[in-house]
């Protein structure tokens, strides 16, 4: 989610194995630990919105819910 406060980190951290990527020597070892933090930053954020999404269904009932998890299931339209 581009709201999440964790977003701009995550943007810096990708601007960062992108550098680390492209330097000479190729620093593998800073490259899989920028891979690491990317990766970290991810499940940080997913666990948020996970959290998020079980507060706001806490008190929809079971068929509304059942209709929203059918709209998680649709795949996301192509972004242009």
């Amino acid at each position: 989610d581009a709201g999440d406060p964790l977003h701009p980190q995550l943007d810096e951290a990708r601007t960062e194995a992108l550098r680390i990527f492209s330097s000479e020597p190729f620093d593998e070892a800073a490259y899989d630990q920028q891979i690491k933090k990317i990766d970290g930053l991810r499940g940080e954020m997913f666990r948020r919105m996970d959290q998020a999404v079980k507060q706001a269904t806490k008190e929809l009932s079971v068929d509304e819910r059942r209709k929203f998890a059918d709209v998680l299931r649709r795949p996301s339209p192509p972004s242009n």
